[in-house]
Parts: C-alpha cells; structure tokens; sequence
C-alpha cells in the first residue's frame, strides 16, 4: 500500500510542477504578445510576436482565453496597421485552436454518449439481478400466508 501511495504522492506532484511550468510559460507568451505593441521595436520585436502567436497552439487548456486575447489584440492592432504583420499567424493559430477544440469536442460527445449508454445498461442490468434476487423472497413470504 504505501509504494502505491508513494506513486501517486509523486504523480501528482509532477503533475502540479508541470501545469506550474505551463502556466508560466503561458504568461510568458502572452506578455511577448502584448509587449510594447504601438511601438515594437524595428522587425525584432514583430517576429518575436509573431512567434509567440504560434505559439500559443500549444497551451490547449488555455485555448478559449488565447482566442479572446487574439480578438482583442486583433482589433487593437487594426487602429495601428500591425495587423498586417500578423494577420496570418493570427489566422493559422486561430484555425488550428478552433480545429482541434472542435475535435476534442467531438471525442468528448463520443465518451460521454459511451458512458451514458453504459450506465445505463448496466443500471438496467443490475436492477434485473435486483429483481430476480428479491422476486423469489417476495414470492415465498407471501406463499406463506
């Protein structure tokens, strides 16, 4: 018992370091995003956004609030023509997030629909046993009156 609590003490340990890591380097990226974007410094700072604007297909927990930021950020830059610098990252980046949310959103109807049909069937299978368990005892105490 206490290696299998051991395993799981350190399982989910690393997993909290690993979404720790993640949630930094989330924010990291972000802030290369927002960095300075009414006056980025010559093309440097537009590739290290642009960059970062690919990035950001890889932090899939965070992907509703990427694409509110990139909308948000999409609008602002249309008032400064930056748009122009990353329209198409911004709608690669956009494309693959809302692919693979779609996806995701498929397989997760798929194991849902799976579970339900399974609970289900065997809820209606254990309540046969259920019965078929208690009818005889039913039976035979009202055969003895």
């Amino acid at each position: 018992m206490s290696i299998l609590e051991n395993f799981f003490d350190y399982f989910l340990s690393k997993s909290k370091q690993i979404r720790e890591k993640s949630y930094k380097n989330y924010h990291q990226t972000v802030r290369r995003i927002v960095l300075d974007e009414v006056n980025p410094k010559d093309n440097v700072m537009l590739s290290v956004q642009q960059a970062a604007i690919f990035e950001l297909r890889f932090y899939k927990q965070y992907f509703n609030v990427s694409l509110r930021i990139m909308d948000k950020l999409s609008d602002s830059w249309k008032k400064t023509e930056l748009i122009k610098y990353y329209r198409k990252e911004f709608e690669e980046t956009k494309a693959y997030i809302l692919d693979k949310q779609n996806k995701w959103n498929q397989v997760k109807a798929l194991i849902l629909d799976f579970l339900k049909y399974s609970i289900g069937a065997f809820l209606v299978y254990f309540i046969i046993l259920v019965i078929k368990k208690i009818t005889p005892i039913i039976v035979s105490s009202f055969l003895k009156f």
